[in-house]
Order: C-alpha cells, then sequence, then structure tokens
C-alpha cells in the first residue's frame, strides 16, 4: 500500500520508482514484503507509460528477483487471470493457491490485485469493485488496483464521482523542502 508515491515521483521510470520503494520497505518488511513494495512501485510508475494494466504489471515484474516466490506468484496470477470470469473465480483461485495464508500476506494480495486489474478490463470503477469484492486485504488491493487503472485511464477515464468531492485539490503533508530520494 505504501508503493504509490515512488511510483507518483517517478512516472514512467519503473527503476528509480523501485529503488525508492526498497529504501521504504526495508525499514518495516521483509522478502516478499520489500519486492511486492518494489513491484507495485515499479507497475504504477510503468502505468503512466503504457495503455494496459497488465503491460505494466509485467514490467513491475522486471523489478524483482525473477526467482522468488512473489515473482511465481505473480506469473501465475497473469497465467490464470484471462480465464476468470468475475471476483468469485479470483478469490477461489488463491483461496485454492494459498489455503490458510495470512489475510494480509503480500503474495495473496498481490494476486487479487493482478485479478481485479485484469477482471476491470480497464475500467476504474470495475477494477474498484472486482478487487473490493474479493476480499481479504480489499482496501490495499484496490488502492493499488485503483493507482494502476487510473494512471492508465488518466484524468477523463475516472469517473467523475471519484473526483468531483476533491474539487480538484489533494492536500499533503509532504513538502518541496522534505529533501529528495536520490
Amino acid at each position: 500500500i505504501r508503493s504509490d508515491p515512488f511510483a507518483y515521483m517517478a512516472p514512467g521510470w519503473p527503476e528509480r520508482a523501485a529503488r525508492m520503494a526498497y529504501q521504504d520497505a526495508y525499514l518495516s518488511h521483509r522478502r516478499n514484503g520489500i519486492y511486492g513494495e518494489m513491484f507495485f512501485a515499479a507497475a504504477q510508475s510503468a502505468a503512466f507509460a503504457v495503455n494496459d494494466a497488465l503491460e505494466a504489471l509485467r514490467i513491475g515484474l522486471t523489478e524483482i528477483p525473477a526467482d522468488c516466490l512473489l515473482a511465481h506468484d505473480l506469473r501465475w496470477a497473469l497465467e490464470v487471470a484471462p480465464n476468470l470470469r468475475d471476483y468469485r473465480d479470483g478469490r477461489e483461485a488463491v483461496d485454492q493457491r494459498f489455503g490458510a495464508m495470512h489475510p494480509v500476506h503480500t503474495n495473496n494480495n498481490a494476486c487479487l490485485t493482478v485479478f481485479g486489474l485484469a477482471l476491470g478490463k480497464g475500467d476504474v470503477t470495475e477494477t474498484l469493485s472486482q478487487t473490493v469484492a474479493m476480499g481479504l486485504d480489499n482496501d490495499c488491493t484496490a488502492a493499488t488496483a485503483g493507482s494502476i487503472a487510473g494512471a492508465i485511464a488518466g484524468i477523463e477515464g475516472v469517473d467523475a464521482r471519484w473526483i468531483v468531492t476533491f474539487h480538484n485539490r489533494m492536500l499533503t503533508y509532504m513538502r518541496e523542502d522534505a529533501g529528495s530520494f536520490a
């Protein structure tokens, strides 16, 4: 869930986004948790430069070790995703593959995020709906899927109901003088 800012600071530059995500994730995660933040930062960054969410995910995979468990699970999810009919199929596939894995683990939720993006077919609202409906750590999975789908769709491709209440403003605690992530 912490991957978004690094993608937003390096849009279209997945390597840089992944490097910044690594520096952040290393503080509180290990192994697949670190790779998960790196993967999604890279995929979210790539989403600013491509027209397809699954392509952005494939680019994200290039920024984590190819032989790590998360990479294996993500390749499985990308292979299974085109055969899913809806969120029920996605959740069933994850439950079968991961069994009793903790509901907020990186790997099972990363696969649900992949499934949500595939099921959403480029529609931001559909992506959010399908991802939330699959459950587990769905506030995080939907936020990540929505970030990727939204970057690809651009502001004009996001339904107004997700934007109008913000009045084209975003408040943040981040400041220009906060330093850089060189």
